[in-house]
């Protein structure tokens, strides 16, 4: 993309008195409805001497201080409700995403005032517009917080930009009790191959979903990412695998059912594999676990260990086997397979016989006769380092005693 000519760029003058600033849509995905819900408006440069389009950061670069800031601001909300007008003409459910600058509104420049007069005589009202909080450097939470109160005063819907990175923290969320957060794209980039990302995308929709927040996948780019962003609970989704940023006539928008239908039915797909392969995986440990209990019961306590040491590398999915008594204690070693357990970090300590495991779900589930197995949520190993489940089963030994077979997994 051509970043402008020498007159445009020239830093003698404004850039705001050379350029014509125009707005580029990106539109944004309901998964629960499968279908468009709005548009985040961007603002460009467009060069009045070349005709080039000057991208945003360069844009932003070329500022001389924050007024022009609010002043290009000011310019990009006012096209965007222009243009918006048009488009609610024909579906008024729709929402329009404008940025603010924490920055603007810590100084007491910036104000959800500004665009009320924009909105007049048109069909845009304040609950079809998004005001989506930026930080760039760290703001006054009072001051934020005064301003998104005012916002919520005239009927604006709050998005909290950029979490999970930059300065929009857990603190930023409490404080704001925003109705969007929008996952940074640093968090969903390879989403389907990083484990640890997986990790904080779930624990980002859960606290989510309980403070009654949308949460907005920002970036995703690839099949893969829109498809593990469904999966681990993004209510929104946003970026270049349906569309970048563009001009839209309003007559005629982009249409995107091709494209939602399409991953509406990868995504059943995926999910029905997905249960098939689980289905089957659980077949095998479940064969293997009523296995190794049913030689425990025909054992007696000082028999374990042997039995559980030779059974160990037998499986390649055995992380490791032991057992623990009706009060939580570890009757026997954790007996590891060799071929698995190689990383062993020093902060970890392996279970060893002797240790407690009170309070461990499975042992009061299995305890008190709830269930006479059970099988945990994946976990980070301290074992291997590696993602983990635990299966546990309840067994009589010969001795008549009862006794929880304990078989951690290796999940991949």
């Amino acid at each position: 993309m051509s970043r402008g000519c020498n007159k445009c760029l020239d830093n003698n003058s404004s850039i705001l008195e050379k350029v014509e600033i125009i707005n580029h849509f990106q539109p944004i995905i309901s998964v629960t409805k499968n279908m468009l819900i709005g548009y985040e408006s961007l603002c460009r440069g467009l060069c009045k001497h070349c005709g080039h389009i000057i991208p945003p950061l360069e844009l932003f670069k070329r500022l001389k201080d924050e007024n022009e800031l609010f002043n290009l601001d000011l310019k990009a909300r006012k096209n965007a409700i222009k243009f918006f007008n048009k488009i609610l003409a024909n579906n008024n459910e729709l929402l329009l995403f404008l940025n603010f600058d924490a920055s603007l509104i810590e100084q007491r420049i910036d104000s959800p005032e500004t665009i009320l007069d924009f909105c007049k005589n048109t069909n845009v009202r304040p609950n079809n517009l998004v005001i989506e909080i930026t930080e760039s450097r760290p703001c006054n939470l009072d001051k934020l917080i005064d301003f998104v109160e005012n916002c919520r005063k005239y009927g604006f819907l709050i998005a909290l930009d950029d979490v999970g990175t930059g300065y929009s923290n857990f603190d930023r969320i409490s404080a704001i009790k925003p109705d969007i957060i929008k996952l940074d794209r640093t968090i969903i980039e390879n989403l389907d191959k990083d484990y640890h990302k997986k990790v904080i995308f779930r624990s980002m929709s859960r606290l989510a979903g309980k403070m009654g927040i949308l949460l907005l996948a920002e970036g995703v780019e690839t099949q893969n990412e829109v498809l593990y962003s469904v999966e681990l609970g993004a209510d929104l989704l946003q970026g270049f695998y349906f569309s970048k940023p563009m001009e839209i006539n309003p007559d005629s928008q982009p249409d995107l059912q091709d494209k939602l239908s399409y991953i509406e039915n990868l995504y059943k797909e995926y999910k029905i594999n997905k249960i098939k392969e689980l289905k089957e995986k659980h077949q095998v440990y479940d064969k293997t676990i009523n296995l190794i209990s049913n030689y425990l019961s025909d054992k007696t306590e000082p028999d374990f260990d042997k039995l559980l040491g030779d059974s160990a590398d037998k499986y390649d999915f055995i992380e490791s086997l032991y057992v623990i008594d009706t009060n939580g204690i570890q009757v026997t070693d954790s007996h590891l397979n060799h071929n698995l357990c190689k990383i062993k970090p020093k902060i970890y300590k392996i279970f060893k016989k002797g240790d407690s495991h009170y309070y461990k779900e499975y042992f009061y589930l299995l305890l008190e006769k709830i269930l006479d197995k059970f099988t945990t949520n994946a976990y980070f190993s301290h074992i291997t380092g590696g993602l983990c489940k635990t299966i546990s089963i309840r067994f009589d030994s010969k001795s008549k005693e009862e006794y929880i077979l304990c078989m951690n997994i290796k999940e991949i």
